[in-house]
C-alpha cells in the first residue's frame, strides 16, 4: 500500500504543479483552450470527426469529405490517432475545450510520471525521482509549445515510457518486457510519427551501446617525417578552405536551402566540404581508428530483447504499417523535392543557450534583443545542463548514467538539424538529421525542434543523477536542503509569465447554419492549406475548421496535413477557383465569375448548396459579382459582416 501511495502522491504532486504552471487555466478549464489559437482547432476537429464518423454517420473515420470538398482526403497519415480514439467516448459528454485541456493535462502529468518511473527504476529516491519528472515535463521548451498551442509537439509522455520499457527489456530479457517496448512504440506511433521514429532508432542504438558488438577506438600514430609533412599540408589546406569560406561569406552567401541544380549545390558547399575533408584527414593522420568485433554480442540471446521488441511491434502494427507505407509510395502523397539537397533546416546551437522568452524577469529584455517572436526552439535549461556537465566531468561508472549521457549527446546531435550552425554561421558539417531526413514520413520534418523532448528527457535524468551523487555525500538534514534548493532553483529558472488561453469566436450565423438542411459550403474568401507538399497554400487563410464542429457541413478548402497531391492540383487547376483566388487578392474579377450560367454549371458539378461571404475580407467588385450568381440570401449577421446564400435551382443528390 505504501508503494501505491508513493505513486499516487507523485501523480497528485505533478497535478498540483501543472495547476500552478498552467494558471489561469484551472479557472477557464471548460470554457477556453490553453495556449494560443494554433493547432487547437486542428486537433479538436479530429476529436469531433472521429466520433461523428464512428457513432453518428457510421462512416470510415480514416477518410473525410468534410474538407477539400468534393475531393476529400485520406486522414490516415495524421498525427494523434491515440488521442482521437481516446476522445471518442468524451465528445458527446464534454465540450471540445474541456477535452483538449484534459489531454494537455494528461500529456504533462504522464510526461512527469514516466520520467519519475525511469528514475525510480534506476534507484533514485522519491524526491529526486519527482525532481526528474518535473524537470522534464515543465522544461522551457514545453512551456513554449503549450503557449503556442502546438498539440502534437506535446505528446512527450511517450518518450519516458518508451525508455522505461526499454530499460526493463535490457535488464530482464523477458518476452513480456519486449512486448512492453512494442506497446510503447505503438503508443508513440499513435501520438506522433516523428517521436516514434526516433524511439525506434534508439532500439538498435541501445543494442550497440549495451551489447558492444563493435568496439571502436583511436590509437595515436607514431610520429614520422612523412607523416608530419602530411599534417602540415593538411593544416594548410584547412586554412585555404577556411579562407574560401570567409570570401563566400563576404560576398553575401548566407545559407543553402536545397534549391537549384546539383552543380550549383556542389559549387556552393565546396569550400565547406574541402575544410571538413581536410580536417578529417588531419585527424586520421594523428590517430588510427580501430574496430574489433565481439562475437558473443552477435548471439541471439544478446540481441533478443532488441529484435524481439521491434518484431513484436511489427506484428501488432502490421496493418497500419502496410497501409501507411502503401500511401507514401503511391506517388500521390507529398514529399519535399530533392530532400538529399537541403535535408531540412538547421537549428542554431546558440538558441539552446538563449535565455527564456517568457521569464517574468528577463523575458522582456530577451524579446527586445532577439525579436518579439521567439524561434521554434527554447533553451533546454541552464541548471540541468550545468548538472549534466558536472556529472560528465565526474566520469560516472554506473552503466545507466553513462547511457543517459550518451543519449543526451546523440539526441542533441539530432536536434541540431542537417548541418552544424553556430551563432548564425553555417558550417555545413553534416549531422545525423541529414540522413534521417531521407526516411519516408520523416522527410516532411523540415526542422529538428520537434525532437527536443529527447535531450530534455536525458537532461532531466542526468540532473537527477548528479543530485543523487551530491546527496550521497551529505547528511540527512543537508540532503533535504539540497533537494529543496534544487527544486527552488529550477522552479525559478523555468518560471514564466502565465499561460494564455483562448476561446474561438463562433459567429451566430454558423450556429444557425448547423440547423439547416445538409449541403456543402463554399466560403468566400476561400483558402486551402496543403502541409507537406512544399507548395504552401491556395487562396486566403482557410475557414477555421473548428467552426465545422458547429455547422456540420462539408466545405471547399480546409486545413489538415498530408493531403494528396491530386487534391491540390485539382483545386489549383479548377477554372472558377483559379479566378476566385485572383479576385480575392484584388487582381480583378474575370468574365467567368461574372457569367451566371458558367457559375451555375460549376455549382451543380460541385454539388454545393451554400455560399458564405465575409464582407470585410472580400473586395467590393467580387461581392457584386457574387450577388449576380444563382443564389438567394437566406441569413446574415446583425452587423452584415457575414452573409449566407443558398444555391437556387440545383438538383442535389
Amino acid at each position: 500500500m505504501t508503494r501505491v501511495l508513493r505513486h499516487l502522491g507523485a501523480l497528485a504532486g505533478y497535478g498540483l504543479l501543472f495547476a500552478v504552471y498552467s494558471a489561469p487555466l484551472a479557472a477557464r478549464f471548460t470554457t477556453s483552450f490553453v495556449g494560443r489559437e494554433s493547432d487547437a482547432q486542428y486537433t479538436t476537429w479530429f476529436f469531433w470527426h472521429f466520433h461523428q464518423s464512428v457513432s453518428v454517420w457510421k462512416t470510415n473515420p480514416l477518410w473525410t469529405d468534410l474538407l477539400y470538398w468534393p475531393y476529400g482526403a485520406n486522414v490516415l497519415l495524421q498525427h494523434g490517432w491515440y488521442y482521437f480514439l481516446a476522445a471518442w467516448p468524451l465528445v458527446p459528454r464534454l465540450n471540445l475545450a474541456t477535452i483538449y485541456n484534459l489531454f494537455q493535462t494528461h500529456n504533462f502529468l504522464l510526461s512527469a510520471y514516466g520520467t519519475f518511473l525511469v528514475a525510480r527504476r534506476w534507484g533514485a529516491s522519491w524526491p529526486i525521482a519527482f525532481f526528474a519528472g518535473a524537470v522534464y515535463a515543465f522544461a522551457p521548451d514545453a512551456t513554449y509549445k503549450l503557449r503556442e498551442g502546438t498539440f502534437d509537439h506535446l505528446c512527450r509522455q511517450v518518450v519516458p515510457f518508451f525508455f522505461w520499457a526499454l530499460t526493463r527489456a535490457v535488464d530482464t530479457r523477458r518476452l513480456g518486457d519486449a512486448v512492453l517496448v512494442a506497446l510503447a512504440l505503438a503508443w508513440a506511433w499513435g501520438s506522433d510519427y516523428y517521436l516514434f521514429l526516433i524511439c525506434a532508432v534508439f532500439v538498435p542504438l541501445a543494442y550497440l551501446w549495451f551489447e558492444r558488438p563493435l568496439l571502436v577506438g583511436l590509437e595515436r600514430r607514431a610520429r614520422g617525417g612523412t607523416l608530419e609533412t602530411a599534417k602540415r599540408v593538411l593544416e594548410a589546406a584547412m586554412a585555404l578552405a577556411a579562407l574560401g569560406v570567409l570570401v563566400r561569406l563576404g560576398q553575401g552567401q548566407v545559407e543553402f536551402h536545397g534549391r537549384g541544380s546539383a552543380r550549383e549545390l556542389l559549387a556552393y558547399v565546396a569550400p565547406y566540404a574541402a575544410f571538413w575533408a581536410a580536417a578529417g584527414l588531419r585527424l586520421l593522420a594523428e590517430y588510427r581508428p580501430t574496430l574489433r568485433l565481439q562475437l558473443q554480442a552477435l548471439r541471439f540471446s544478446a540481441a533478443a530483447p532488441y529484435i524481439g521488441s521491434l518484431a513484436c511491434f511489427a506484428a501488432m502494427s502490421y496493418p497500419m504499417l502496410w497501409a501507411v507505407t502503401s500511401i507514401m509510395v503511391s506517388g500521390n502523397y507529398p514529399h519535399p523535392a530533392g530532400p538529399w539537397r537541403g535535408g531540412g533546416n538547421p537549428t542554431d546551437v546558440g538558441l539552446f543557450f538563449r535565455p527564456s522568452y517568457f521569464h517574468p524577469l528577463w523575458g522582456g529584455w530577451v524579446r527586445g534583443v532577439f525579436g518579439s517572436s521567439p524561434p521554434a526552439v527554447e533553451h533546454l535549461g541552464f541548471l540541468p545542463g550545468v548538472a549534466a556537465f558536472l556529472l560528465w566531468r565526474r566520469k560516472p561508472r554506473d552503466r545507466w548514467v553513462r547511457a543517459w549521457l550518451a543519449g543526451l549527446a546523440a539526441s542533441l546531435a539530432v536536434c541540431l538539424g542537417p548541418w552544424l550552425k553556430i551563432l548564425g554561421v553555417h558550417t555545413y558539417l553534416p549531422m545525423p538529421f541529414y540522413f534521417l531526413h531521407l526516411l519516408p514520413v520523416f522527410s516532411q520534418l523540415q526542422t529538428a525542434h520537434h525532437l527536443v523532448p529527447f535531450p530534455v528527457f536525458f537532461l532531466a535524468l542526468c540532473s537527477s543523477a548528479f543530485l543523487s551523487a551530491l546527496c550521497a555525500r551529505l547528511g540527512a538534514r543537508k540532503r533535504a536542503w539540497a533537494i529543496a534548493g534544487a527544486f527552488a532553483a529550477v522552479g525559478f529558472e523555468f518560471a514564466h509569465g502565465g499561460m494564455p488561453t483562448h476561446a474561438p469566436p463562433v459567429p451566430a450565423l454558423y450556429a444557425r447554419l448547423g440547423a439547416r438542411p445538409a449541403g456543402a459550403l463554399l466560403p468566400v474568401p476561400l483558402g486551402a492549406i496543403f502541409n507537406g507538399l512544399g507548395v504552401g497554400a491556395l487562396g486566403a487563410p482557410p475557414l477555421n475548421i473548428y467552426l465545422q464542429t458547429v455547422f456540420n457541413k462539408p466545405i471547399v478548402g480546409g486545413w489538415i496535413a498530408r493531403i494528396p497531391r491530386q487534391v491540390y492540383e485539382n483545386m489549383r487547376d479548377d477554372a472558377l477557383l483559379r479566378d476566385l483566388f485572383a479576385a480575392q487578392e484584388g487582381r480583378g474579377v474575370s468574365a467567368r465569375l461574372r457569367d451566371p450560367r458558367f457559375v451555375k454549371r460549376w455549382l451543380a458539378q460541385q454539388h454545393l448548396r451554400y455560399v458564405t461571404v465575409d464582407v470585410s475580407k472580400t473586395p467590393p467588385d467580387l461581392r457584386r459579382a457574387i450577388e449576380k450568381w444563382p443564389l438567394k440570401k437566406i441569413d446574415g449577421d446583425a452587423d452584415a459582416s457575414l452573409v449566407l446564400y443558398e444555391v437556387l435551382d440545383i438538383i442535389r443528390p
